[in-house]
């Protein structure tokens, strides 16, 4: 016997013994996606936690998810024709070799048994395969499968890694018109299409559930189940395979195939037909043999159809109807069978899989060599619908098609409208990286402004402009302009030139931005776009359809580079032509004339800026991400801060904008905007913020008693550079680093909102205040929750009112100045999960160096859809079962409680260090991590309240709720020897009499208050708090190097050349001054002052794992810094500002200098910020701000 003939034996083998039913049912529900079920003849989708997964094995398998791109492949039909036995085939012909097997290249096998053996390795190697029909006389006319199952191919993990673009899922999907029956899957594993109270939280990776609500059909039960199968399977898969083994009533079926694929279509937007249809007839009774022909097939099935099928259906009626009414030309009307076929379907395919026992001669070889067709016609469509999409925006990868599934669940689960795929993957949605990008987004900002004369004229003179701003940036002395403009750099070979980097702008602008521009008869512009998303459909806002290519909205200049180069030349010599005698100089010019260039140009266009703003891109130079907003709304890179803004007075590395370079708008009268960077040379000082519900109080406690103890009476918040939270840690976070300048920011007030907020939010369930009085509250929500009506025992309408009053509805966290006139200096971030628990998220207020590099981080170029500081408050805390998920309404993400993966975001903050400043990343001077109490054992959620859905999500939030154990792990193998010394942990155990305080037992928040300001007055906790105060003031100095310090380097370094770059020279001696963050002649710094009795500096050797400030590492002899005492003396005396200057000498580069305070009440000097570092470093971070 042939392997041939174990393989068909195995595919159309049908189990009979009860038990091992059983057993392959309950292996196969690990492979459920999704399914619907009824509850009080409510239906409720069910999730699970399948496609992730199932991608994951393929990342395992060392394949680049960003890069990889997965296509579907669903299998639909009536019940009972066989299609799980078509996907079982599909996956044993991916693990085998098809061809070798057809060829019977493995005939050199001993015997049948080892062929038998052989084969079943390979077959138990594919992991859960679908269970097919049951052999049991009493289960032969129950459908078998339940919902839809999704399956990874195995095919493309056995190929070089190099070749893999992508690899098919396959989809089992149960058999439809079986109205109530009840499947042999829920047989077996004990579920039900009617689900009882209770049964949710026993399941295995469920991710959600929710009730089905859009009204689509009329239709009750298990038909309205159905459609949201073809509706859902229709819009995401790239294959179709509609299976039936009826020739009699083919018509009627095709109709129905025809009528879920019409439903979809009609209610899908921008995703014109791209789909493979594969109609199989499978098993059919009455085999002949030229009906194996598939020729032959389509003409049975496809041609000789008498009947117009839409006549016979009123949904087909309907959609050809609606679908001619679109189209402005007669031509692309539907006047046939095939002419609907074609619309629907990209390609149309008819194929045979013959009864065995109707075969007359060679029945393995036979069935076999057809179920090799198949699969070779499968993969042919699959090939050939990556191929299409890598033309255009579909070509996403796992994390975009994750993101778009979910989109998809909750799209047809709640709505009757149109899926709209460029609006779900926001194809148009800037996030730019490179130079180039960000002139592409300045291109769609400019030409989506009212368009003029005047905005014509600016795009040349702008781009040119920042291309001089990038020359004086990176070049070294002034060049000729015509060189820099069109040459390449020899010594980079991928370098291009500023004239290219111009035509890929332009080129990117075309495809991703470009809208077109193609009129309606019936009024109106063609909305569908952009360029790489249009597919020559034109749609318009009334929904009407014409076929023809894009019609470009905003024509490009065709001489638009040559525009830019001439402008270009003229400002480059306007910069670098001296003033005084019109020459041009070889000496760079000074800042101020280059600045007063820039704002000469810029301000040209001030009413053409007043519609442009950006969070994505520095209008001011195109190079980078802005970080500060003015009050105008337009946003500044850091550099463009230091060269354009002026150096403020009462701080150090400190800068206002009484006016807007770009729009020329006064910040107000008698105003300035105040933006406050660390400075090149300091550390970074961190605070993080565990969540814990209403325990949070115990952190605003910690904080009172170290405020107390700095005494010097400066915002909490000024004592760091980055503030992160997560759950209620993160609205704390939020409420220190974004107090309105005006409101009195004391953490004694911010106790007071927080109990407010804690008691309004968690006083009384959604069961009511009756029953809450009557201790039923709590268990009368739960079994509430339990019918789906609820998805949380509390409602967040409290909180939400609670954080609105105290940041204000309308209040950004990228850019609150808009609406406050002012800046808050302190980065925050909020943790919180995405994707339904799958991925941690961070909302920030800041932007990262490089944007869109990972998942975890999103921005918003449109302000209009960025993250209000309530928002975020409410994203953080939204802890499953407890407060209702956050969805973004103008983006439709949704967000859970950030504790599903990083409660104690301790270690994700180091990790953000790096990616706020990847160049030159500061050292960690210090990190204050703050809990929320620690139990003997965290709050078991009753199973009364794991109803609902979530079960999965449940359970992970209550295993990350144990931060004390994350902080160890982190401190004893994450954090490295460099920083373990910085980091200071605060997190009181809660006494016996308070143990297990749950997350919402607002009522114990005093008791808490009261606990945290007893046990610190306890010596142990005394000595902990003084650290961190000591830790803190300390970090308050830091050193400058001087502006004109050129560093004295090695003799047996090489003088540069003009060539060589100057970050090469081994500096061995740099000078410059000790300085405070304090406001000059404050109140505050005097009382610093008085509190510092020297400055000291030392040499230590530097580990190979960083520079380590244990007491156990031996220092050379202190050196005391001479000047201080009269710097002291002067500054308490005269306000003037505190710089104290210093000269700092090491040859070796084995060693580094450490600078240190003393305090009165230390014993022993600490750190100042930005050390141990070593005199190379320095000057590197010295030369980073150049």
């Amino acid at each position: 016997m042939s392997t041939q003939h174990f393989f068909v034996q195995d595919v159309i083998r049908s189990e009979d013994e009860p038990r091992r039913l059983q057993r392959l049912h309950e292996e196969n529900a690990r492979t459920r996606w999704f399914n619907i079920r009824h509850r009080n003849s409510q239906p409720i989708l069910y999730v699970y936690d399948r496609f992730g997964p199932l991608c994951d094995s393929a990342a395992d398998n060392g394949a680049d998810m960003s890069s990889t791109f997965p296509t579907i492949v669903s299998f639909i039909g009536k019940s009972g024709v066989g299609k799980s036995t078509l996907v079982r085939a599909m996956l044993l012909l991916g693990s085998l070799n098809g061809q070798l097997v057809q060829d019977d290249d493995i005939s050199a096998l001993a015997s049948n048994h080892s062929r038998m053996t052989a084969f079943r390795n390979v077959s138990s190697s594919q992991g859960p395969l679908p269970v097919t029909r049951s052999g049991h006389v009493e289960h032969l006319a129950d459908p078998t499968t339940f919902g839809v199952h999704l399956y990874r191919d195995e095919k493309a993990s056995r190929g070089p890694l190099s070749s893999q673009a992508g690899y098919t899922l396959f989809a089992d999907c149960e058999g439809f018109f079986t109205g109530a029956a009840q499947t042999n899957a829920e047989r077996f594993t004990g579920g039900r299409g009617s689900t009882p109270v209770g049964d949710d939280a026993l399941e295995a990776n469920l991710l959600y559930n929710a009730p089905v609500t859009a009204t689509i059909s009329t239709q009750d039960g298990q038909a309205r189940a159905e459609l949201y199968y073809a509706r859902f399977l229709y819009a995401i898969s790239d294959v179709v395979v509609f299976v039936t083994n009826e020739d009699q009533n083919i018509t009627s079926l095709l109709v129905s195939a025809l009528e879920w694929a019409a439903t979809a279509v009609l209610h899908s937007v921008n995703y014109p037909s791209r789909k493979t249809l594969i109609i199989v007839r499978n098993g059919a009774i009455g085999q002949r043999q030229q009906i194996i022909d598939t020729e032959s097939l389509e003409r049975l099935y496809l041609d000789q159809q008498t009947v117009i099928l839409w006549r016979t259906s009123g949904i087909l009626q309907n959609f050809v109807n609606d679908y001619n009414s679109r189209q402005e030309q007669y031509s692309r009307h539907i006047y046939d069978n095939r002419d609907l076929y074609d619309v629907l379907f990209d390609k149309t395919y008819c194929f045979c899989i013959p009864r065995v026992d109707d075969i007359e001669e060679y029945r393995d070889e036979t069935t076999f060599a057809q179920y090799l067709g198949l699969r070779t016609l499968i993969d042919e469509a699959s090939s050939r619908s990556i191929s299409m999409r890598s033309q255009v925006w579909m070509k996403y990868d796992v994390a975009s098609f994750s993101q778009m599934l979910f989109a998809a669940f909750e799209h047809f689960r709640t709505s009757d409208k149109a899926f709209n795929f460029n609006q779900m993957v926001r194809i148009s949605k800037p996030n730019p990286q490179t130079f180039l990008n960000h002139i592409a987004n300045f291109l769609r900002l400019a030409l989506n402004t009212p368009n003029s004369r005047r905005t014509r004229a600016m795009i040349p003179d702008i781009i040119a402009l920042d291309l001089v701003v990038w020359s004086m940036r990176s070049l070294h002395q002034v060049m000729d302009p015509e060189h820099i403009f069109d040459s390449v750099s020899a010594e980079d070979e991928n370098d291009v030139s500023l004239a290219e980097q111009c035509r890929l702008a332009m080129t990117e602008y075309e495809a991703k931005y470009q809208q077109c521009g193609y009129p309606f008869a019936t009024g109106g512009l063609c909305i569908n776009g952009p360029a790489i998303a249009h597919q020559e459909l034109h749609l318009s806002a009334s929904n009407k359809q014409a076929n023809g290519p894009l019609e470009p909205r905003h024509v490009l200049d065709p001489n638009l580079v040559g525009l830019i180069r001439g402008k270009f030349l003229e400002h480059y010599n306007t910069v670098v032509t001296e003033d005084r005698t019109g020459r041009r100089s070889m000496r760079k010019p000074l800042p101020h004339k280059i600045k007063r260039v820039r704002e000469a140009v810029m301000q040209k266009y001030g009413a053409q800026w007043s519609h442009m703003t950006s969070n994505t891109t520095c209008l001011a130079c195109l190079q980078a991400v802005p970080e500060n907003v003015l009050h105008c709304g337009h946003g500044y890179c850091v550099r463009c801060v230091r060269e354009l803004g002026k150096p403020a007075e009462p701080f150090e590395s400190a800068w206002t904008f009484e006016v807007c370079s770009l729009c020329g708008v006064r910040m107000g009268d008698n105003y300035s905007h105040l933006i406050r960077e660390p400075p090149c040379c300091a550390g970074v000082r961190v605070l993080t913020l565990d969540g814990g519900g209403i325990r949070g109080i115990i952190e605003l406690a910690l904080i009172r008693e170290i405020e107390n103890r700095l005494g010097l009476g400066i915002p909490f918040r000024d004592y760091f550079d980055l503030v992160v939270g997560t759950s209620t840690g993160g609205i704390i976070g939020l409420a220190i680093s974004m107090g309105d300048r005006h409101a009195n920011t004391e953490t004694s007030l911010l106790t007071d909102a927080f109990k407010s907020f804690g008691s309004a939010t968690f006083v009384r369930p959604r069961a009511g205040k009756l029953l809450t009085k009557l201790g039923l509250g709590h268990f009368v929500t739960s079994v509430v929750m339990s019918f789906g009506l609820y998805q949380a025992l509390f409602d967040s309408g409290p909180l939400q009112t609670g954080l609105k009053d105290f940041f204000g509805p309308h209040t950004s966290l990228f850019s609150s100045a808009r609406t406050r006139h002012h800046q808050c200096s302190t980065r925050v971030a909020v943790v919180t999960t995405s994707e339904f628990g799958k991925r941690p998220h961070l909302i920030t207020s800041y932007n990262r160096a490089t944007l869109g590099l990972s998942d975890d981080f999103d921005r918003e170029d449109d302000e209009g859809k960025g993250m209000k500081i309530w928002e975020a408050g409410l994203a953080t805390s939204a802890a499953p079962f407890y407060l209702p998920p956050f969805k973004k309404t103008e983006t439709g993400n949704v967000y859970f409680d950030g504790a599903l993966h990083m409660n104690c975001p301790a270690p994700g903050a180091v990790e953000e260090i790096k990616k706020i400043w990847p160049e030159n990343t500061p050292s960690l001077d210090v990190l204050v991590s703050l809990g929320t109490g620690i139990q003997e054992s965290e709050v078991k959620i009753p199973k009364a309240i794991r109803i609902g859905g979530f079960a999965e999500i449940c359970k992970s939030f209550h295993r990350q709720l144990d931060s004390e154990h994350q902080w160890e792990n982190f401190r004893s193998s994450a954090a490295t020897d460099g920083i373990r010394d910085r980091l200071h942990r605060l997190n009181p155990p809660i006494d016996e009499d308070l143990q297990k305080v749950t997350l919402w037992q607002w009522d114990k928040m005093n008791k808490l208050e009261a606990m945290v300001q007893r046990q610190m007055k306890e010596p142990e906790w005394r000595g902990q708090i003084g650290d961190v105060a000591n830790a803190l003031l300390a970090s308050l100095f830091y050193f400058e190097p001087d502006v004109d310090a050129t560093p004295v380097s090695s003799p047996m370094t090489p003088t540069p050349t003009p060539t060589t770059s100057q970050h090469s020279i081994v500096a061995t001696e740099i000078q410059g001054t000790i300085r405070t963050r304090l406001r000059h002649g404050s109140v505050e710094l005097t009382r610093l002052l008085h509190r510092v009795t020297g400055l000291f500096w030392t040499k230590l050797s530097a580990s190979s794992r960083g520079i380590s400030i244990s007491p156990s590492v031996q220092y050379e002899p202190w050196t005391e810094i001479p000047a201080f005492p009269t710097v002291k003396d002067q500054v308490l005396q005269s306000r003037c500002p505190f710089r104290v200057p210093v000269h700092f000498a090491e040859p070796s580069e084995s060693k580094s200098l450490l600078v240190a305070v003393r305090l009165r009440d230390s014993a022993a000097p600490v750190p100042i910020s930005g050390f141990p570092v070593s005199v190379q470093d320095l000057y590197a971070k010295t030369r980073a701000w150049d």
